[in-house]
């Protein structure tokens, strides 16, 4: 089955003029769904034939010590097996965005437009069981916005904004990270290879394992986002005029300047799970040395994660998960720094039927974020 999305959007707008100032108001709603987003392994697996010297000794296989291969009897007595891998992040996640807004245009004089306006957003993110592990709300961003006529003939016009804008985190941020998913490895003994190069008269000689603990289990919303996410956002300032030099001629120029407020990264380094975990003596057996899933969080914070145990295979234990905050010392990772600069140029030359117009732009992106 193909991978679709799809949108469900509705939107009502009131609009009610008195005096000089009118009056704007609004909501809209946006529902995304993702179905079967994500990756898997073609043909349900992937196999890969090894042998040992010593099929009569443990060896380790797949982090699990003590497999002796001969014991799965076909081909294992002669030091031969083969692994299974097995991978799936396919899933269908939702998002849901929603926003109230109100809006006053203000002809302050004949010349001089304000507007002056504020957002009021709200998003969430779902897994594939319909579980929210992302819910944000009461995100205010206010705008401000005028234009002047300068000389109150239309040839002139100076313009200017500021505002801040929430980003909405993609439904893809499900796949995987927050709903079900499958990694395991597993060996295997066996009697003999078809045409495809499958093997047949398979006898597992160990348990699946998963380094992360993708047992294709629902995953604990709690695990997958810090308890103390902040939103993404960035704020913006334009400034710009435009002139009609002649009747056929129009130039002008925009400067805008952009800035990110809050960033968002996922984190997969569970070095920091581990060192706690030993800590306080919270289980962790994982013999690959992994501590659970990864998980989204502001790069240069504090960040309030939940923490489970596992066994030796990766599995979660019942009962041992906890809040813990890590700090951005202890995190490892510098604040997200991201300031963009542009400037545009353009010189319009309008005709009877069309117009000739010529845009010039310099930009320029600073990023700094961690790899």
């Amino acid at each position: 089955v193909g991978a679709e999305d799809q949108v469900e959007s509705y939107r009502l707008d009131l609009e009610y003029k008195i005096g000089k100032h009118t009056i704007r108001g609004g909501i809209d709603s946006n529902k995304d769904t993702s179905l079967n987003a994500g990756d898997m392994t073609a043909g349900g697996g992937l196999w890969t034939y090894s042998k040992t010297g010593t099929p009569n000794s443990p060896i380790t296989l797949t982090g699990q010590q003590g497999v002796i291969v001969a014991n799965g009897g076909g081909f294992g007595t002669q030091g031969y097996y083969v692994q299974k891998f097995e991978f799936s992040s396919i899933t269908s996640a939702k998002s849901s965005q929603a926003a109230q807004y109100i809006e006053d245009r203000w002809q302050a004089t004949k010349d001089l437009l304000i507007v002056g306006g504020l957002r009021n957003d709200q998003y969430s993110n779902s897994n594939g069981d319909g579980e929210k592990f992302i819910d944000m709300k009461n995100q205010l961003a206010p705008r401000l916005a005028a234009s002047w006529n300068v000389n109150g003939d239309s040839s002139m016009k100076v313009f200017g904004s500021l505002g801040r804008y929430y980003l909405q985190l993609p439904t893809q941020v499900a796949a995987r990270a927050a709903s079900r998913s499958t990694y395991l490895r597993q060996d295997f003994t066996y009697t003999g290879i078809d045409s495809k190069g499958q093997p047949t008269g398979l006898n597992p000689i160990n348990t699946p394992a998963s380094p992360d603990g993708e047992f294709n289990q629902p995953k604990d919303p709690r695990s997958v986002a810090s308890k103390n996410l902040k939103p993404n956002f960035q704020d913006e300032i334009t400034l710009g005029f435009e002139r009609a030099m002649s009747p056929s001629l129009n130039v002008g120029a925009k400067l805008t300047y952009r800035k990110l407020g809050a960033g968002i990264d996922d984190n997969c380094d569970m070095r920091g799970v581990a060192k706690y975990s030993a800590k306080v003596g919270l289980p962790q057996a994982d013999a690959l040395g992994y501590y659970g899933p990864c998980f989204i969080f502001n790069p240069g914070e504090d960040a309030t994660i939940w923490v489970d145990g596992h066994d030796a295979n990766g599995a979660v234990l019942p009962g041992q998960g906890r809040w813990v905050t890590f700090t951005a010392k202890e995190m490892g990772f510098p604040k997200v720094e991201r300031t963009y600069t542009a400037v545009d140029l353009f010189a319009e030359h309008p005709f009877r039927l069309w117009n000739v117009l010529l845009v010039l732009f310099r930009r320029r992106n600073s990023v700094s974020a961690p790899c």
